[in-house]
């Protein structure tokens, strides 16, 4: 292959990338303002006392979700392990952040006990000129 198809090659490539960015940006667009309309049309049946509608166009439905957060400070993060711990539950909660867990396991020397590692693979990058 010589320079001139590679050059070709890589025009192709970055007409992709323009277009999968353009996309991605209009695509993102589109999710705000649909989370918008639902947030509206959740709160117009709720003035209503409902939480579902059904019309023509299809079913739209609704509920509060209430999420817990992990504890960020010393003080709440063990009195919160110490709870699990007293429980008998804490090994059952406890999870290791994958990304968290490739830093660390990069810095470590020779093989990790039940730990593996993935076969190697390409991350490619691109970039406008």
């Amino acid at each position: 292959m010589d320079l001139k198809e590679l050059d070709a090659r890589m025009e192709e490539l970055m007409s992709l990338k323009l277009a999968y960015d353009n996309l991605k940006q209009k695509s993102g667009e589109i999710y705000a303002t649909m989370e918008q309309k639902k947030q509206e049309l959740a709160s117009i049946l709720e003035d209503h006392g409902r939480d579902s509608y059904k019309s023509p166009a299809g079913t739209f439905n609704f509920k509060y979700i209430e999420n817990y957060r992990v504890p960020k400070d010393e003080e709440s993060r063990q009195k919160f392990f110490g709870y699990l711990r007293e429980r008998g539950i804490l090994d059952d909660m406890m999870t290791v952040n994958s990304a968290t867990l490739n830093a660390w396991a990069k810095t470590e020397e020779g093989d990790i006990p039940g730990i593996t590692k993935s076969d190697p693979y390409i991350k490619a990058s691109v970039r406008k000129a």
